[in-house]
């Protein structure tokens, strides 16, 4: 039995991965253009009415958000325009959360809105200039001038979460339950997304203008018009790519959530450890099951409850118990 849920794990893992390393990129001449990465030829894909700061791909669908306040949605697929709406805010950030977008702007403003016909249900304010937005779980994390602040539930009280730079956060992204960020000085850091504990920085001798995640690595677009993939441990640039765009955003074409890919090899200390890989196996499980016996909350912490529909299911709450541990064999079983 578990030698078929193994299999059936690994062949729907591979399925989510195929376009992994497909990348959609926008800037402020207002043309989105995809890639294939690491070397891939960057070719037209869209366009929309205004300078594009924010994108996000979500079910399928492309959201543009432009700094003249106009949010775009796009087949993510094929490109097609599929309708658009107006805002006040600059869209300096856009994050999905419960079906619902959240779009932010350089004044601290957050709207939360219907995607399709952007109908607002609820403003509030951030403590700073909102220029990277991310969520984890049921959680927000904004980042901008003053560091990264987390808001729980997404309720719009926020608390100072982490700041590892000097300037201006660009980007925020999650690598597993890793919080990175990127400041425009080149700065990247990563942290404990529960207490905003730094856990390491290296720098990029390039003006960073907005960072992605896929397969565990960094995406890093650059002011002049580059696209960095970096591996996270080392800080090594793996590869780099010209884009005849202004990049100033960027976006997995499809963004499978792959939770229980943890990691490549399951060795301590060997190359992959604690990097997931697109693939869901045995190492995984002998990944997690480690993690979860030597109390490491920052990978094994996976939720408040067990019970699929329960509140918490699937939200980190601080505390490693045995719900983390039978929640991750469920996800672990389903596969990605």
């Amino acid at each position: 039995m578990q030698t078929r849920a193994l299999t059936a794990a690994l062949a729907l893992a591979l399925a989510s991965a195929a376009n992994a390393g497909t990348v959609l990129v926008g800037g402020h001449f207002g043309v989105v253009n995809k890639v294939d990465l690491p070397a891939g030829t960057p070719g037209f894909f869209g366009t929309c009415g205004g300078p594009i700061d924010s994108m996000l791909v979500d079910d399928g669908v492309l959201y543009l958000g432009t700094n003249t306040g106009s949010v775009y949605r796009l087949d993510a697929q094929t490109g097609q325009v599929l309708g658009a709406f107006n805002t006040p805010l600059d869209a300096s950030a856009l994050a999905m959360h419960n079906a619902t977008l959240l779009v932010a702007d350089t004044d601290g403003r957050i709207q939360r809105v219907d995607p399709v016909s952007g109908a607002l249900l609820t403003q509030f304010t951030a403590p700073i200039g909102v220029n990277a937005m991310v969520t984890h779980g049921d959680d927000l994390f904004i980042g901008g001038l003053g560091g990264v602040f987390r808001s729980a539930g997404a309720t719009g009280a926020f608390s100072y979460a982490a700041c590892g730079c000097i300037g201006q956060i660009q980007g925020l992204a999650f690598v597993g339950n890793e919080l990175w960020g990127v400041d425009n000085n080149g700065i990247v850091a990563h942290f404990e997304f529960i207490n905003g504990f730094l856990l390491g920085a290296f720098f990029v001798t390039a003006e960073p203008t907005n960072l992605a995640a896929d397969e565990g690595n960094l995406l890093i677009t650059t002011s002049d018009q580059r696209i960095l993939t970096l591996d996270p441990a080392t800080g090594a640039v793996l590869s780099e790519l010209q884009v005849p765009i202004d990049a100033r955003a960027i976006t997995l074409q499809s963004t499978p959530s792959c939770q229980p890919d943890l990691t490549t090899g399951s060795v301590p200390g060997a190359a992959g450890y604690g990097v997931p890989n697109g693939v869901v196996g045995n190492e995984d499980f002998f990944y997690y099951l480690a993690q979860f016996t030597a109390g490491n909350a920052v990978v094994a912490d996976m939720t408040t409850s067990a019970i699929a529909g329960t509140p918490g299911y699937g939200t980190p709450d601080g505390v490693l118990n045995n719900e983390d541990f039978f929640y991750y064999l469920t996800i672990y079983a389903q596969g990605c």
